[in-house]
């Protein structure tokens, strides 16, 4: 079964032109935020805000929101501060590089700067923060060359030359600890297109590495961003054949001299299952606060209308390998319900993904067709039927009492583990509902047991310890009972 199988929640029925790396949810408080670019009310950015888990969305500041006709934004979130670089049209098919922030502690818009620079007409534009709190931001010309600037204290830097003109487009930006930045992006030559590593360190570009290379350019990925795991910069790919493209990662350690090499993640037989002509789209990299690379990727097969998979997957590696694929959500079977449309017109567009600080809650902002509007969409993780484990044995999760394995006097017990899985983080309750354990045993962190129950949002109790008995002489078995179950 999916991660997501309720219905996604529309969040504003306007066509979503989001292509910044990652455009939420952000985690400020008890309240999530996106930092969208829809068409309406009015065309430019869009920051909205909940204060229920996603449920339910509200436009914040509208009245003083950016106007921007360009599709290409970043954004980069500085304590509770928004800072949004966009492109706002000046003479077609130019426009200028611009920066607005957020504040979050008031919901409101500071002023716009403008910097005085042409960028290309919906070129990707790509930022990040150095140590010191100042931006790096990578753009392409209207030459197709690309610049660099910096943003600090309200105002920007010099442009700087990147890489001289010929179909290029910045993709990435990421900032390791030594405050260099890692910048991805591509050229096309002669039919060639070549995904480039350069770095920027205190203003000063490096030479170009080449990553990889092929003559179709379905490997090149705009939308996700880079990621820095460990010793390793991670790049989200696919492989080079489009009609059957897979998504992977290129991987480049170590970081200051970086040996690039592919790792295949979607490697789920698709043939096998009936989807010959499946490919997927949209690979996107994050690091969870579980210390987990975490990759998704858009599953697609339309060939056959009657069979047809839109879906969206997953898989975490923890720096031994990578785990099985999880099913995230189905647009198939589990449509938005809001502005429905027919199955094969129902596509996932764009994607954004991380891990909320429960670090067990996945966070998902994606881009679903209505009939009029490719529309932003909140996807919320549907509960989980928890499951109750003694030992790797289920047992009941709705509070009746299940056996607890027998204990004998004066020889050591346990430790029983009690696992609560198949859920997130959540107050358990727990109790022996006869008696006490026998004294010597304890349950939980070191607490002795009662009758009393007792809550706590561990994955697990165990019971350990030396029973004793004062009633008896010489070994006496005991068996007891325990209940657990789920309460919020």
């Amino acid at each position: 079964m999916a991660v997501v199988t309720d219905p996604p929640i529309l969040i504003n029925n306007a066509t979503d032109r989001g292509t910044a790396p990652f455009s939420g949810p952000f985690e400020i408080g008890s309240a999530l935020y996106l930092v969208s670019n829809e068409t309406t009310p009015t065309p430019g950015i869009h920051v909205w805000k909940s204060l229920d888990s996603g449920a339910t969305w509200t436009l914040q500041d509208s009245a003083n929101q950016p106007t921007t006709d360009g599709d290409s934004y970043d954004v980069t979130l500085i304590g509770t501060v928004f800072f949004i670089a966009v492109q706002n049209i000046v003479i077609n098919p130019n426009e200028n590089l611009q920066m607005i922030t957020f504040d979050t502690a008031t919901d409101t818009y500071g002023a716009l700067v403008d910097s005085g620079r042409t960028v290309a007409l919906g070129a990707n534009v790509r930022m990040a923060a150095l140590s010191d709190l100042s931006l790096v931001i990578v753009y392409q010309k209207p030459d197709t060359s690309i610049k660099f600037t910096t943003f600090a204290a309200g105002v920007f830097g010099a442009e700087v030359a990147f890489a001289a003109a010929a179909s290029q487009a910045p993709r990435a930006i990421v900032i390791d600890l030594s405050d260099v930045a890692h910048v991805f992006w591509s050229k096309t030559v002669t039919g060639t297109t070549t995904l480039n590593h350069t770095t920027i360190t205190a203003g000063v570009v490096s030479a170009p590495q080449a990553v990889h290379a092929n003559t179709n350019s379905v490997f090149v990925t705009s939308k996700s961003p880079a990621v820095i795991w460990g010793d390793k910069l991670v790049f989200p790919s696919r492989t080079d054949i489009a009609a059957t493209a897979a998504a992977g990662v290129w991987i480049g350690t170590p970081i200051a001299a970086p040996v690039w090499s592919f790792e295949l993640v979607d490697d789920i037989d698709w043939p096998g299952l009936g989807f010959p002509g499946e490919s997927d789209v949209l690979p996107f990299v994050f690091l969870g606060g579980d210390g987990l690379l975490y990759v998704f990727w858009t599953a697609l097969d339309y060939d056959d209308i009657a069979n047809i998979i839109d879906r969206e997957y997953y898989k975490t590696n923890d720096g031994s390998g990578w785990s099985d694929p999880i099913l995230f959500y189905d647009a198939v079977t589990d449509p938005q319900t809001a502005d429905p449309v027919a199955p094969e017109d129902q596509f996932i567009h764009v994607t954004n993904f991380t891990l909320l600080s429960d670090n067990t809650t996945i966070g998902a902002f994606i881009a679903l067709e209505t009939p009029t509007f490719c529309a932003p969409f909140y996807l919320i993780p549907t509960p989980c039927d928890p499951v109750v484990t003694v030992n790797g044995i289920v047992v009941p999760n709705n509070g009746e009492p299940f056996a607890l394995p027998p204990g004998v006097e004066g020889q050591p017990y346990g430790p029983v583990q009690i696992v609560f899985s198949e859920g997130p983080s959540e107050s358990w309750e727990y109790s022996i509902p006869v008696g006490n354990l026998p004294p010597g045993l304890t349950m939980g962190p070191g607490t002795p047991s009662n009758p009393a129950p007792t809550t706590t949002t561990e994955v697990g109790v165990p019971i350990q310890g030396t029973p004793t008995f004062t009633s008896f002489s010489g070994p006496v078995t005991t068996f007891f009972t325990m209940r657990g179950r789920l309460i919020g």
